[in-house]
């Protein structure tokens, strides 16, 4: 069944990296006020008080009223950039739409570190030192949130990998070698198995920055391989017809696809001979990485860092055994 997109996917310009982001931070604060407070004092690095808050009997203005009902005044303007440099006369430009709230947040994002950060904060300091300004990546705020909720909070955090998994496929920080996408194959499983070619319908789309599979089921990922080739495949008859999507155009998996679609037909009754994508490696290695925790994946995929994991490793053999016995969450 397709996963549910909380994020569009349609593009992946400026304009939908900021409102994805602003609507995450709009979905934290319908689930909790709290934890977009604590959200928002993570990246800037002050406390962001959100909400209101209720004094009795406390001295304002040289009387002491019954009771007091007070929020604070803060303004956070964001800045997100995706393919473009980043523009100093911008920035410093923002700076005049700052009146006088007590908190004044000039807030930029961008896909990594930028060299010039410091030379551009100098410059703001010199028109106000009122104003904070915060450079933080979208690799960063994902990792701001992956544990901040607990399991039991289901429906936030299914927003979070999500937000996760739309920053990852509109490669808004760099994965390459040392990330694999974890696939969920339950009906599949035996197939994927016995061949080691992971395949789903070809309309999900597909992002080539990460290096490899893991093929899970159960609350954990079985097997893993190095991508090699990505196509498009329709089967007529006995002609294999290919649409190569990435990686080497080969047709060394040409028999191995041929029987998996038959296979697929025959003993689980569906079709998969046209409308599918297949990820295939040269050699698929058994492992045991666990889910640590016990609900089950709810996205179509999720992304993991294997050198935050594992370190360094020599090869997909190699990772697969020091994958052995680790969890993720």
């Amino acid at each position: 069944m397709p996963g549910i997109h909380y994020f569009p996917r349609y593009s992946g310009s400026e304009n939908a990296a900021t409102n994805n982001t602003l609507l995450l931070v709009g979905r934290i604060y319908e689930h909790s006020p709290i934890a977009a407070s604590q959200f928002l004092t993570e990246i800037c690095g002050e406390q962001i008080a959100i909400g209101i808050e209720i004094l009795q009997q406390t001295r304002t203005g040289g009387a002491v009223p019954d009771g007091l009902i007070l929020q604070e005044e803060f303004k956070v303007l964001v800045e997100a950039k995706v393919g473009a440099p980043v523009d100093e006369g911008q920035l410093l430009r923002y700076v005049k739409s700052f009146k006088d709230e007590k908190q004044k947040i000039l807030l930029l994002i961008t896909r990594r570190e930028q060299e010039n950060i410091g030379k551009i904060r100098e410059k703001i300091l010199g028109i106000s030192k009122d104003i904070r300004f915060v450079h933080i990546t979208y690799k960063k705020i994902c990792d701001l949130l992956k544990d901040q909720f607990q399991d039991w909070e289901v429906g936030i955090r299914q927003v979070v990998e999500d937000y996760e998994a739309y920053c990852m496929e509109n490669g808004l920080y760099d994965r390459h070698e040392d990330w694999m996408r974890i696939v969920p194959c339950i009906w599949s499983f035996p197939f994927v198995e016995k061949y080691g070619i992971y395949f789903h319908p070809s309309d999900r789309g597909y992002d080539s920055e990460f290096a490899y599979h893991g093929i899970y089921y159960d609350r954990t990922v079985h097997y893993i391989f190095k991508n090699d080739s990505v196509f498009d495949a329709k089967l007529n008859n006995e002609t294999l017809e290919k649409t190569h999507i990435h990686g080497r155009k080969t047709d060394e998996y040409d028999d191995k696809i041929k029987k998996m679609i038959a296979e697929v037909k025959a003993e689980a009754g569906r079709d998969i001979s046209n409308g599918y994508r297949f990820f295939c490696g040269k050699e698929a290695y058994a492992t045991r990485f666990k889910k640590a925790s016990k609900r089950g994946m709810w996205q179509r995929w999720r992304f993991v860092n294997l050198k935050e994991i594992v370190g360094t490793f020599s090869d997909t053999k190699d990772l697969a055994e020091k994958l052995r016995g680790k969890e993720w969450k």
